[in-house]
């Protein structure tokens, strides 16, 4: 799934992960001005069609955007791909669905792991795998 048709799911987005519209919305808007999309090379949806938290990643050549949805908040953290410390791709034998990934950084505690069957529901999730083995592609060329 890329941005553009993430941002027409707006409404599934609001039903399954109990952010509201506007703030949806106003993300959207938000995006647009910092011209989020501009240079994107991949987006991944954490949570995506599965109660709990919208976490959303933008994928550049030479940074991760991680975007947090909280108490009608959203929080844009920013992470140098020069800075990846480790960076573990994980496949289920014989199985095209399940993919995690890890993205380990240097001097930070915080990391990223993105896994293809608990991010989203059994429809999308051979689209979320194809979608991690993509950034594990690009992630390691890069770094």
């Amino acid at each position: 799934m890329d941005y553009r048709e993430f941002k027409t799911l707006t409404k599934d987005v609001v039903v399954e992960n109990g952010i509201s519209e506007s703030i949806i919305n106003d993300f959207i808007k938000t995006s647009e001005r910092l011209q989020l999309e501009q240079g994107l090379r991949n987006f991944y949806p954490q949570g995506l069609f599965v109660y709990g938290n919208l976490v959303l990643y933008f994928i550049y050549d030479d940074k991760i955007i991680k975007v947090d949805f909280n108490d009608g908040y959203f929080k844009l953290s920013t992470y140098n791909i020069n800075n990846i410390e480790k960076l573990t791709l994980e496949m289920k034998a014989g199985s095209d669905l399940e993919r995690g990934l890890s993205i380990a950084f240097q001097g930070i505690e915080d990391y990223i792991f993105l896994e293809s069957i608990s991010d989203t529901n059994s429809a999308w999730a051979y689209k979320f795998a194809k979608t991690i083995e993509e950034i594990y592609i690009l992630l390691k060329t890069a770094s």
